[in-house]
């Protein structure tokens, strides 16, 4: 898996070719990971509308925007001018995160010009990152699938465990320098 950074409209914008982001191309499928509930590296890079589908085939929870339903979607979100549309994509439903684990209360994801670039887990209790590793089946040493970028592990209270697993860096306003930009046309 390759990442490559390309300008557009004057801002960095990830690009992945061939593999992570599971998009269609000239009416096919990209290779890459088959989304599993079971598996949460399988998620990282997913579009947001191959995400949808998969949360109201797998879930039965259908996003009202981001569903099996929609077709041509293009993200036109910009870190700078347009953030609302650039973050934008669905979100896990309440009440079914002991579905993809047992000791899942929560998962949250957050996305970038349509892709997924990280699922933060909260767990019910506290646990070590060995015990957290195994019950996720979470490699405990590189290398990790080529579409995730980190799996960090840390007790975020003191009765719970946060697991996020990143497929890229996040790329906001301020990693892009807006204002520069804005003054600059």
């Amino acid at each position: 898996m390759r990442t490559r950074t390309t300008i557009l409209r004057g801002w960095p914008l990830l690009l992945v070719v061939a593999g992570g982001v599971a998009s269609e191309a000239r009416g096919k499928k990209a290779a890459g990971p088959r989304l599993s509930s079971q598996d949460l590296l399988t998620w990282p890079r997913a579009s947001s509308t191959e995400f949808g589908c998969f949360l109201e085939r797998v879930f039965r929870a259908r996003d009202r925007r981001f569903n099996c339903s929609l077709k041509g979607y293009v993200n036109r979100g910009d870190p700078c001018r347009n953030t609302a549309a650039y973050y934008e994509g669905p979100a896990f439903p309440r009440g079914k995160a002991h579905e993809v684990h047992p000791l899942a209360t929560e998962i949250r994801l957050a996305w970038e010009h349509g892709s997924l670039q990280a699922v933060s887990v909260t767990l019910s209790k506290r646990l070590s990152e060995e015990e957290v590793r195994r019950a996720f089946g979470l490699p405990r040493k590189q290398p990790l699938p080529a579409h995730v970028s980190g799996v960090h592990i840390q007790a975020c209270s003191r009765r719970a465990t946060c697991l996020m697993i990143e497929g890229f860096d996040h790329l906001g306003a301020g990693d892009v320098e807006c204002r520069e930009r804005a003054k600059g046309r």
